[in-house]
């Protein structure tokens, strides 16, 4: 049956196939609401884990698998779809898999971490993912969408990256820390650049960079897959080379702006 969990204070299980919070059904999870941002759930098999679906877990403070296997995860939601919340500064989840997903909807403004480092896993949605980025947000690890969604129904790399908020922030390695995302979506009012080489699966080639209104999108490194950009009122700026088979679509008006800091005879392909 589907159950419901609210920690203030500290929940640890031992053992190296213990689960801090066990569901085996659906259902929610709240932890460290209220302020309580010391609050801490932890195990060595799972921080939190659910069975079924659907399932719901807001995170404000610390949900930690401590164990150092393959299949430690610091919060398994596994039978998608599900919803993740990792909201505020102190808010902190980690394990050998900082977060398993098996589709559904993650959105970050904590931190979000491999025991691994960088070589690790921080995310890895195992069909499809919703992927909300907020200014402050941080994935040690790389954070992955299944290659293949035909469960879904919704084809391959149909998976989303949504960039939020009004605060500068920047975003690394989309296409490599970031991968098998058919789509970026750059929420109105919202300013991001994109650091390192940029790739986006889009293998569709309909709108895989969508542009809000009042949003500024600077991508900073080489786009290395020719993509398809819509501008619905946002600027959107290149610094680096541009691929080849690019396409624009300037529909907002005369409030579009495309920008190309560097022209040359080989940087605009």
């Amino acid at each position: 049956l589907p159950g419901t969990v609210y920690n203030y204070g500290t929940i640890i299980a031992t053992g190296s196939l213990a689960s801090a919070v066990g569901v085996q059904g659906g259902g929610s999870l709240i932890n460290g609401g209220g302020g309580a941002t010391g609050a801490l759930i932890e195990g060595g098999r799972y921080g939190a884990y659910f069975g079924s679906f659907p399932a719901t877990v807001t995170n404000f403070a610390t949900i930690q698998a401590t164990g150092a296997a393959n299949g430690d995860m610091g919060v398994s939601l596994l039978n998608g779809p599900a919803t993740l919340s990792n909201l505020g500064a102190a808010a902190y989840i980690s394990g050998y898999l900082g977060v398993v997903i098996g589709n559904g909807t993650l959105a970050n403004s904590g931190t979000i971490a491999s025991t691994q480092g960088a070589g690790g896993y921080a995310v890895s949605f195992v069909t499809y993912g919703h992927l909300i980025v907020d200014p402050g947000a941080v994935f040690i690890g790389t954070v992955a969408a299944g290659a293949t969604q035909s469960s879904t129904g919704l084809g391959t790399n149909s998976s989303t990256i949504e960039l939020s908020g009004n605060v500068a922030s920047t975003i690394n390695s989309v296409g490599t820390s970031f991968s098998n995302f058919g789509t970026v979506l750059v929420d109105a009012g919202a300013k991001w650049t994109m650091a390192g080489p940029t790739s986006i699966n889009d293998t569709a080639a309909t709108g895989a960079l969508i542009i809000g209104a009042g949003a500024d999108l600077d991508i900073a490194g080489a786009l290395s897959t020719g993509d398809a950009f819509a501008l619905n009122g946002g600027t959107l700026e290149f610094a680096g080379t541009v691929a080849a088979a690019s396409s624009f679509n300037l529909s907002g008006g005369n409030a579009d702006l495309l920008l190309l800091d560097s022209v040359t005879g080989t940087s605009f392909n």
